[in-house]
């Protein structure tokens, strides 16, 4: 896991779940955040292994996109 500061709450290993047409999907993103920027990596069984870009994390909201590899 990447070193963060007391104030950085986005860096590091986050387990999440999405729906996809009804059904409740598992996946996993490694995210690091950078000033504002956010990067990392994405995976879920629907939709493979992928690249976060466009991370952003300002005004206490997080916006990634994922691009497939």
């Amino acid at each position: 896991m990447p070193q963060t500061d007391s104030t950085d709450q986005i860096s590091g290993e986050w387990n999440v779940s999405f729906s996809v047409h009804g059904e409740t999907t598992p996946g996993n993103f490694k995210l690091r955040l950078d000033g504002k920027k956010v990067t990392g990596t994405a995976y879920s069984e629907h939709t493979g292994p992928g690249t976060v870009v466009d991370g952003v994390c300002q005004n206490d909201k997080l916006s990634v996109r994922e691009v497939d590899r």
